[in-house]
Order: structure tokens, then sequence, then C-alpha cells
């Protein structure tokens, strides 16, 4: 299947501007980076192939702090590929937390997870790297 990544494109900027306000704004510049989201969301294997990149493989996405990349992580789950996955965005705090709590059965629940498999989550993890060290019976 052939994706239209310019009319992508236009249509992220339209909803971002309905759900951050008029100063949302794309830039030329990250053009390159967007579309390999767009690509990965779509599961876009011909470009993907061309591109070279993994689509079995999970997204890391860095910039400095409010260059936008929650925000566009949250525009981007309207291009998942299968309609019954769900995008679910976790603190990673919020999973540190979980941790203190429940254990190592934690760091299992989001590793054992398949996204390609009917009904399952696809985990968009914000902020790594910015929480604190935390023990778990003496374990960092």
């Amino acid at each position: 299947m052939n994706y239209d990544y310019e009319l992508a494109w236009q249509w992220l900027q339209q909803k971002g501007t309905e759900f951050q306000g008029k100063k949302f704004t794309l830039l030329e510049s990250d053009k390159p980076a967007i579309n390999l989201l767009f690509c990965y969301f779509l599961q876009d294997q011909q470009t993907a192939s061309t591109l070279g990149i993994e689509l079995q493989k999970g997204v890391l996405l860095t910039g400095p702090v409010g260059c936008g990349k929650t925000s566009l992580m949250k525009l981007m789950r309207f291009y998942l590929q299968y309609e019954n996955q769900r995008f679910i965005t976790k603190s990673c705090r919020e999973v540190s937390f979980e941790f203190i709590k429940y254990g190592y059965e934690v760091i299992q629940r989001y590793a054992q997870n398949n996204p390609y498999k009917f009904n399952q989550q696809i985990y968009s993890f914000d902020d790594l790297g910015t929480e604190s060290t935390l023990k778990y019976y003496g374990n960092e």
C-alpha cells in the first residue's frame, strides 16, 4: 500500500493545531524524522525496507526539554495501522513507582507485550532518564 506522507504531514499540522493551539508548528527540518515515525506507525513495509528501518523494533525519540516529543507522540497514535491497538503514554516515573510496589513483574508486564498480536497495547514511555533512582528490596 502506498501512503501519501505529504498529506499525512498536512493532517498532522492540522490536528496539532486543534489539540495544542495556534502556536503548534511542524518544522521543515523535522520532516525526515517525522516521516520515519509515519512509516513506523503505519507499518509501511515498502518504505521501511527502502529506508533500512526495522518495524518490529521500538522507537527512541530524543530532543531537548519542551521541543514537542510528547505532543508529537500523542498525535502519532492516529496513525496506528491496526484498529485493535491501544496507544498508551506512560511516564517512566510512574513505571518506577510501579516497580517499587510490585517488583520485577512490572518489567515483565511491559517487556512481554507484543503490539502485533490482537488487542495489545503500544506504550510510549515518556521522560525516560528523568525518573529518580529508586530501590526495591535493596536493588536500585
